[in-house]
């Protein structure tokens, strides 16, 4: 029977089913055998004709960071086993998104990124010695490289923070061994730097993340003519974007130290690239004509 280490809740699952120990033979050398891969339902599962000995179960559906449950003896006498699993956990993200002078952001449009699930991971547990084919050679069954699939860039809509002035970037899953998930969302508030949030399923704790969001026309106030003359602003010239980072590694005044990529393009000049962060915000970038071809 399995059941969640976290809730004690009954719980379905695959599960493969090692044999440890084996002695060598004539055919195979010393190690561990996979003797099959079954899907337990939440009401156990009944396997019979299993020699006496140590066995473990190795448990995939598990998050990534959770050890398989320990080996367990199989005596000639029939007894239950009961494995405690510790499944993928939920978890919710926020984002604070503020300004040039650090006053919070309230509105904006929600982006979704190029997001990516992963599957593969090690064909067999750690913790496994398989045992090998003595005429097979060296066979290397460390791992597997699977599959990604990605999501594209799309718009979600139109968000306003929270109570706690912050935007609800949803409810998300921890990854498990074979399967680890990343999600770009991101929050565009009009005229400004559009924030960026990197949401990875390695742990399933609660996070919250701290984004600056400069106005364009702020980040263009430094931006010069050849002979050092301020430009006219216009905010189809500049496209700006940068990264949030968790909240618990900055501190409240930790958005200082942000940075945003900026992209400036003015017609008949080059396009003009730099980062933008609190030190250097009046920091001055000269355009380059285009030159004629």
């Amino acid at each position: 029977m399995l059941q969640d280490a976290d809730t004690g809740a009954a719980l379905a699952a695959d599960v493969r089913l090692w044999r440890l120990g084996l002695p060598a033979d004539d055919e195979w050398t010393a190690g561990d055998a996979l003797l099959c891969v079954e899907r337990v339902p939440a009401a156990g599962l009944d396997i019979t004709g299993l020699h006496p000995g140590r066995y473990r179960a190795e448990c995939p559906d598990q998050r990534g960071s959770a050890d398989d449950p320990p080996e367990f003896e199989v005596t000639a006498e029939r007894g239950d086993v009961v494995l405690g699993l510790r499944m993928p956990r939920s978890f919710r993200v926020h984002l604070v998104v503020v300004d040039e002078t650090g006053a919070r952001v309230s509105r904006g449009r929600g982006r979704s990124g190029l997001g990516c699930s992963r599957v593969g991971g090690a064909r067999r547990p750690p913790w496994a010695r398989p045992r090998r084919r003595k005429s097979a050679g060296d066979d290397d069954d460390t791992g597997f490289g699977g599959g990604r699939a990605c999501r594209s860039v799309g718009a979600l809509g139109d968000w306003a923070v929270d109570g706690q002035e912050r935007f609800d970037l949803g409810i998300h899953e921890e990854g498990t061994r074979f399967r680890q998930s990343n999600a770009d969302l991101g929050v565009e508030p009009e005229g400004r730097a559009t924030v960026w949030v990197n949401i990875r399923g390695d742990t399933g704790e609660d996070r919250t993340f701290l984004g600056v969001a400069p106005s364009l026309e702020t980040l263009f106030r430094g931006v010069r003519a050849p002979d050092g003359v301020p430009l006219r602003f216009d905010p189809a010239w500049v496209e700006a974007y940068g990264n949030a980072e968790r909240v618990e590694e900055l501190g409240e005044e930790g958005w200082r130290a942000l940075s945003v990529v900026v992209v400036v393009r003015v017609p008949e000049y080059e396009a003009c690239s730099f980062v933008w962060t609190v030190a250097t915000a009046s920091s001055v970038r000269t355009l380059v004509p285009v030159r004629p071809r």
